[in-house]
């Protein structure tokens, strides 16, 4: 696991360290835990960021999934407890090796989903699904040069009790791209090898996140 890889899941034990212990110091108040809206909002304007990291290949083909870090922004609206609509922008990184050839893909993604809350208790689960379209780096002198392509996501997830301005949660998502794109590579006596691909990225992601009021 690459290293920056390891301070990031660092950083997010922190941040969700610091955030269960604001939760405590707020457990005394018996009647703030007896109020629904203490915990979570159920109505308006939200926005929000979150990171994930890939954590398996579900790849059917010869192509291996290798690290991926994706990270997003995005505003919402809730029309009720239930049902909430948002859209976004992400950056994700994804590394796939196909034979002994790796690849990296970048992508700036622009997205639009729906969550629904499974269940109206403290601890909310909730399902939820987006889909957008990624656009590759430019293509004049890129390190990475391949094209945009479609990408979904969908998951299921956890939103922890918290202030009411703002929450914590986290989710397990499928997340697929399309990457088409071309790469060079120089061989171990120095002779350069250009190729095509032409790849879905498939693969199982762990994402955290923060929301706001």
């Amino acid at each position: 696991m690459p290293h920056i890889t390891r301070i990031i899941i660092l950083l997010l034990g922190v941040i969700f360290s610091i955030g269960a212990s604001a939760q405590e110091d707020n457990a005394y108040d018996d009647e703030i835990i007896k109020i629904e809206h203490a915990y979570h909002d159920s109505y308006g304007y939200h926005y929000g960021f979150s990171m994930a990291i890939g954590l398996d290949d579900f790849s059917l083909d010869t192509t291996k999934h290798l690290t991926a870090v994706h990270l997003d922004g995005y505003v919402g609206w809730r029309f009720n407890k239930k049902l909430s609509l948002f859209s976004g922008l992400g950056f994700e990184f994804n590394e796939s090796r196909i034979a002994s050839f790796r690849f990296d893909t970048q992508f700036f993604s622009l997205y639009a989903g729906g969550r629904y809350n499974i269940l109206n208790t403290r601890y909310m689960p909730y399902v939820y699904a987006r889909a957008g379209y990624g656009f590759g780096p430019p293509q004049e002198d890129a390190i990475v040069d391949h094209e945009n392509g479609q990408n979904y996501q969908a998951g299921l997830g956890l939103t922890f009790p918290s202030k009411t301005n703002y929450r914590y949660y986290m989710a397990f998502a499928w997340h697929h791209q399309e990457a088409r794109g071309a790469e060079s590579f120089i061989d171990p006596l120095g002779n350069e090898i250009n190729t095509k691909y032409d790849i879905l990225i498939n693969r199982l992601v762990l994402k955290f996140g923060m929301e706001f009021n």
